[in-house]
C-alpha cells in the first residue's frame, strides 16, 4: 500500500504541476458542451482546475479501495495463522495425553 500511496501522490503533484504551468499559459475563453446542456465563456484555466480537482478525488478513491483490498487480504492472513496455530495446539495437546 506504501508503495501505491507514494505512486499515487508522486501522480497527483506532476499533474498539479502540470495544471499550473497550463494555467499560465491559458487565457481564452470556450464553450463546453456539457451531456447537451451548453456553458459559454468559460475560460480553459477554470476546464484545468475542475479536471484536476476531479482528477484527485479519483485518485484518492482509487488509493481508499487498494487500501481496503489490502486490509482485507491481511485480516484473511491473519485469521488463516490463527486457525493453524489452534490446530497445532490441539495437535500438541492430543500427543501429550497419548
Amino acid at each position: 500500500m506504501k508503495k501505491i500511496g507514494a505512486l499515487l501522490i508522486v501522480l497527483l503533484v506532476l499533474s498539479g504541476i502540470s495544471a499550473w504551468f497550463l494555467l499560465l499559459n491559458i487565457s481564452y475563453f470556450t464553450s463546453v458542451n456539457l451531456f447537451g446542456y451548453m456553458i459559454n465563456n468559460v475560460t480553459s484555466g477554470t476546464l484545468v482546475i475542475v479536471s484536476f480537482i476531479l482528477g484527485g478525488i479519483l485518485i484518492w478513491f482509487i488509493s481508499f479501495i487498494a487500501y481496503n483490498i489490502e486490509i482485507q487480504q491481511l485480516k484473511a492472513q491473519i485469521q488463516k495463522t490463527a486457525a493453524e496455530q489452534q490446530s497445532s495446539k490441539k495437535e500438541e495437546e492430543q500427543k501429550v495425553e497419548k
